[in-house]
């Protein structure tokens, strides 16, 4: 089975900075039925203060199986923090040859040769740019709109 994983941040991807209004939730959600191989796993820090079932609902029902888990939280000051935490989550529960991309506005999070993360400007949040990008590295035929 081709397995393809899209970690996803929300502040600065989802909406513009620290909004909190999920605007380009339906940009993602458009992809997502585009491309039905794709599995979302929420490497948000909303996933420390929310519970997995209440993120998961912010997606339309007919995509709420697609969100299938969060990455675990590592101690702050872990080095790549987030690319360590994705790191664990496809150790734990991916097949070895699956492929993965990580939508996040923050390089920090990630090693400086980390070829898997798809970055957004913070203040313009998700574009279709970065969606053509994700399609790319995950070998995804082209949508329809693209």
């Amino acid at each position: 089975m081709d397995c393809k994983f899209l970690f996803l941040d929300y502040d600065g991807v989802l909406h513009p900075g620290l909004a909190g209004t999920m605007v380009y939730l339906p940009r993602l959600q458009a992809f997502l039925k585009e491309h039905p191989s794709v599995q979302v796993v929420l490497s948000t820090s909303w996933r420390l203060t929310h519970s997995f079932e209440s993120l998961r609902y912010a997606f339309e029902p007919a995509l709420r199986n697609r969100v299938v888990g969060t990455t675990p939280a590592l101690p702050e000051g872990t080095r790549a923090q987030r690319f360590a935490e994705i790191g664990v989550w496809l150790a734990r529960y991916a097949p070895v040859d699956a492929k993965w991309v990580a939508l996040d506005d923050d390089a920090t999070l990630f090693p400086p040769w980390c070829e898997e993360l798809v970055l957004c400007e913070s203040v313009r949040g998700l574009r279709p740019a970065q969606l053509q990008e994700v399609t790319r590295k995950l070998d995804l035929p082209q949508a329809r709109g693209q």
